[in-house]
């Protein structure tokens, strides 16, 4: 059941808005002032939030504020009077999903509930995926008790408090590619995307153009402007991982066929 907390200082729209939500089967709590939303903040967890903007004790957009300190993943639907859109759309900006303008429409709200919902979803799959990930590439899977692994282990762990490069090397098979992405896992940079290519099958032509992009017309065959995959790793070129015999990878760890 989707859980919904509702907060305004007004007792009739929370009973309304409450027993609107109840009817459409979602399980509704509501408080009328920040301090007691916080509270329940504290102690439960909601899927979504709707804020009015205006509170006696606490305007909407410190609240989201707090809240996003409690759950970073929730959305926040800001509930405003005309006269508060201007802030409404200032709260978007930092963070909230949406707003509706008082005296809003039922319909449309319990459509920005089910949308919220959908996007809560989404978090929660990516969160579950991303935990999956880390248990996979984590170092724990590194197998090994000898001195070299403890020490490339000692190593990595290091690598992965600085933003600097790192050159990881060795032969065919022997566990570049975990070690990269135990040390992307690892690092500051773990939210962020893991790119991996395959140099060796890109021709030499190509690789600029694959890495760094291209904009339509550029050439021949460039029907359309393409991102590269360094613009893809989402500014990780500060940082480059490079092993031998394995593929390239821009993130907090790249690595590069040598």
């Amino acid at each position: 059941m989707l859980r919904v907390l509702v907060v305004d200082d007004d007792e009739n729209i929370l009973k309304l808005i409450k027993m609107r939500l109840e009817m459409e089967g979602y399980g509704a709590v509501t408080a009328s002032s920040a301090e007691a939303a916080l509270e329940l903040a504290r102690t439960e967890m909601f899927d979504v939030a709707l804020l009015d903007y205006k509170l006696a004790d606490k305007n909407g957009i410190a609240l989201m504020s707090d809240l996003f300190q409690l759950n970073p993943e929730m959305p926040v639907i800001i509930l405003t009077a005309y006269g508060t859109i201007k802030g409404a759309v200032e709260a978007m900006k930092k963070g909230a999903y949406g707003y509706i303008a008082k005296p809003f429409d039922y319909d449309e709200l319990l459509l920005q509930i089910r949308n919220c919902s959908e996007k809560s979803g989404l978090s929660k799959e990516v969160r579950r995926l991303r935990n999956l990930v880390g248990e996979r590439y984590g170092f724990e899977n590194i197998i090994g008790k000898s001195e070299p692994i403890a020490k490339l282990l000692e190593q990595v762990a290091q690598a992965a408090q600085v933003d600097s490069f790192a050159y990881i090397s060795g032969e065919s098979g022997t566990g570049k590619e975990l070690v990269a992405k135990s040390l992307h896992l690892a690092s500051s940079r773990k939210g962020g995307p893991f790119v991996a290519v395959n140099c060796a099958a890109i021709p030499e032509t190509l690789l600029e153009s694959e890495l760094f992009g291209y904009e339509k017309g550029a050439f021949t065959g460039a029907m359309q402007s393409r991102r590269g995959l360094l613009a893809q790793a989402e500014g990780a070129l500060s940082s480059w991982t490079r092993y031998r015999n394995a593929p390239y990878h821009a993130g907090q760890a790249a690595s590069s066929s040598q």
